[in-house]
């Protein structure tokens, strides 16, 4: 009897394993597989953040778009991602919070000078004259 009950648990034990196993493992590639994906964005998110800090505002608000689309990939993989993962994660958004605010700025600040310097050189463009009654003056040497 005892060899029955054992060939009985053994013959039930082998499917339920063939089901559980490969839905551990298949769960186990598909969580490697959406933690690499998200890296490699991350990467790739890193690489446009640096390259938006010289390109000025249109850069921004390309780099905010891939950002924006980021931020959605990683809310539906959160659960699947490994805790190095998300670690790289915070600290990239971390710096990118610290930086951006203060190019906006910066781009901002920058655009109004160049607003003003210009409107201030065409004033004295517009103020110059080939009339000028101090042209006679001192003529030109050559």
């Amino acid at each position: 009897m005892r060899g029955t009950n054992y060939q009985h648990y053994h013959s039930i034990i082998p499917p339920i394993l063939a089901t559980v196993a490969p839905t551990r493992l298949a769960m186990s590639l598909y969580t490697s597989t959406v933690d690499n994906s998200i890296r490699t964005s991350l990467l790739s998110l890193q690489s446009s953040f640096f390259q938006s800090l010289h390109g000025g505002a249109e850069a921004l608000a390309a780099f905010d778009h891939e950002l924006t689309s980021f931020q959605e990939a990683v809310s539906r993989s959160e659960p699947h991602l490994e805790e190095e993962t998300r670690l790289l994660i915070y600290s990239f958004v971390q710096t990118s919070d610290a930086v951006i605010p203060s190019l906006i700025d910066l781009d901002i600040a920058s655009e109004k000078i160049i607003q003003e310097e210009g409107d201030k050189f065409n004033k004295l463009i517009d103020g110059l004259s080939l009339d000028d009654p101090y042209t006679g003056l001192f003529p030109l040497p050559f």
